[in-house]
């Protein structure tokens, strides 16, 4: 067996080059990693913003641009429904009514952050500058209050719609039920539109506009199309106003209950 004796030392000029090697395969090393790092971020990032964009372009702002434009028609609907009720309307009738189209079934939308939740999980926020996160962060800021009173609107359509399907008018009870249910529907409208107005404020600050393919599925989907054919069919036509998005105003509904003032 051959024994490989250590070379002897030569001195400091030697053990330094030794040592400055060394370091320079180490620094070399980490930088390496660090290049590799830094494309696997920037690679992920992309990934990201990308799926915030689709998300809030093609997704969240077809939705809040749909309840600007129909939450006139939609309150129409409500009082149309209650004037029926309160004027002796036969149950069935009323039935039929409350679950017909173009009531709360195209209402129901999702309100997705699902981009935004994953930008937090993933720490990208970490890999943003301060003012591009906080730009982000103002389309998503309304999403948690549209989904909240998506919810509760959802709750609400089940307590409108359980009018017992028996013939004749519906009892001082019941239409009290139906009252409570019908102002609720009001309320979650009106702060609906209220957040959906919010929503398109903090969407243009961010630098982003809707989609124009999905726009356009919308204008001419099942969704808004048939929305306005069956308005015009139950005499409810010119309800419907496309919002101007550059100039819309946050306001308080007078349908809304307004916090008691302070002492």
């Amino acid at each position: 067996m051959d024994i490989h004796r250590p070379k002897p030392f030569h001195g400091w000029r030697e053990l330094l080059k030794e040592v400055a090697i060394i370091v320079l395969g180490v620094l070399i090393a980490l930088g390496a990693e660090q290049f590799v790092e830094m494309l696997h971020w920037q690679h992920k990032m992309h990934e990201l913003r990308a799926a915030m964009t689709t998300e809030l372009t093609a997704d969240d702002a077809p939705e809040a641009y749909f309840r600007l434009a129909t939450h006139d028609c939609l309150e129409r609907y409500l009082d149309n429904l209650q004037a029926a009720a309160e004027g002796g309307g036969d149950r069935r009738t009323l039935v039929a009514l409350a679950g017909d189209y173009p009531g709360y079934g195209p209402a129901l939308l999702t309100w997705d952050m699902e981009g935004w939740r994953s930008l937090l999980a993933a720490d990208g926020a970490a890999h943003m500058a301060p003012d591009e996160f906080s730009r982000w962060s103002l389309p998503y800021i309304s999403i948690p209050e549209l989904q909240h009173y998506g919810q509760d609107e959802r709750e609400a359509i089940g307590q409108m719609q359980s009018i017992r399907p028996a013939p004749g008018p519906m009892s001082p009870e019941e239409l009290d039920v139906l009252a409570r249910a019908l102002q609720r529907l009001r309320t979650d409208n009106d702060w609906i539109q209220n957040y959906a107005s919010f929503f398109f404020g903090g969407f243009q600050a961010a630098g982003l506009k809707p989609d124009a393919a999905a726009m356009q599925r919308l204008d001419h989907s099942h969704t808004l199309s048939q929305f306005q054919h069956r308005l015009d069919a139950a005499h409810l036509g010119g309800c419907m106003v496309k919002p101007d998005l550059a100039h819309l105003q946050i306001r308080v509904s007078p349908s809304i209950p307004r916090p008691a003032a302070a002492p």
